[in-house]
Parts: structure tokens; sequence; C-alpha cells
């Protein structure tokens, strides 16, 4: 009988602690406008780095129709949003080919080649993983978005071999050359 009204005794103690604790809190939301932001639909929700306040972005078919451009172009393909506008120029199948994608989902594009019937090399579709910037529909904040897009707009692709090259090195019997 003692160590049940010792575990009901605890088990109130604790929620007046936590019932205390939410109106103490609920007193500082209300006189701190970064605070309040926290709880706010248009902010993150919960704890970034210090910025309560920071807002999300969709990564939606109708945000990514925005880059619909050669200077600034996002591609959605099988569900993964990427930003190719530094890759535009480095394109072997030329700029008017990834340019038709830019804004719009382009995963029958990268799967057909433009629609030419074959699919694009491994090499391609190691290259896209450079670009990639979130899935369809995923909701990010604006800073790391920012951080994102700047970074894929100023690296420098690795050197890959091309599948084509690798399929020449192949002899009949399928084994590579020495």
């Amino acid at each position: 009988m003692k160590r049940t009204k010792l575990i009901f005794v605890i088990a109130v103690s604790m929620a007046v602690v936590f019932i205390a604790d939410v109106f103490l809190l609920n007193l500082l939301i209300g006189k701190n406008e970064n605070t309040a932001a926290f709880w706010n639909s248009n902010s993150q929700g919960a704890f970034n780095g210090g910025n309560l306040s920071e807002s999300l972005v969709a990564l939606s078919l109708s945000k990514i129709s925005e880059y619909n451009s050669q200077e600034d172009c996002w591609l959605l393909i099988n569900n993964k949003v990427y930003d190719v506008t530094s890759y535009i120029n480095s394109h072997p199948g030329g700029r008017a080919e990834i340019i038709q994608g830019c804004g719009k989902d382009a995963t029958n594009l990268f799967d057909t080649k433009g629609n030419k019937g074959s699919s694009h090399s491994s090499t391609a579709s190691f290259l896209l993983n450079f670009f990639y910037i979130g899935y369809l529909d995923q909701e990010i904040t604006v800073s790391n978005l920012e951080n994102k897009t700047s970074s894929i707009k100023n690296m420098t692709l690795p050197q890959a071999e091309d599948d084509e090259d690798e399929e020449k090195s192949e002899d009949k019997d399928g084994y590579e050359d020495d």
C-alpha cells in the first residue's frame, strides 16, 4: 500500500511540474516574438540552429515550375528535384535537350534521352546526384535551399568515365582489355 501511494505521489508531482512548465512556456511565448514564431504555421516548427522563425519552402511542382529557363533550371526526375543550371552548357546532348525539361517533370526526357528511346548512361545518373536538392513535396528551410543551390552552382564536377568508353574497351567475350 505504501508503494502504491509513493508511485501516485510521484506521478501527481510530475504532472504538476509538467503543467507548470507548459504555463511558463506560454507566458514566455507571449512576450517574445522569436519564440512565438516557433509556433507559427509558417515557421519550421523545430529548433534550427537558433533561428526559430525560419520559413520552409515546399519543393512542389508549382515551385519547380518557377525555375524554367537556361538561367535557372530545375528538373524533377523520379520524384527528386535537381538544380542543373550549371550543367546546361556541359550537357553532351546539347543545351536544347536539357532546357526543354526546365521547370517540369523531366523523368520521361531523362529515361528516353529526350524522347529518342534510349536511357541515359549510369554516368549520367551518377552525375545527376551532384545536382540533387530534395524530394518532390519535401519541405526545406530557405537557408538550406540557398546553401544547396549555391554550392551546386559553384562546384566542379568530378571526371567520370563515359559508359560508351567502357563498352568499347571490352572485347567480344565481355572481358576488359588489359
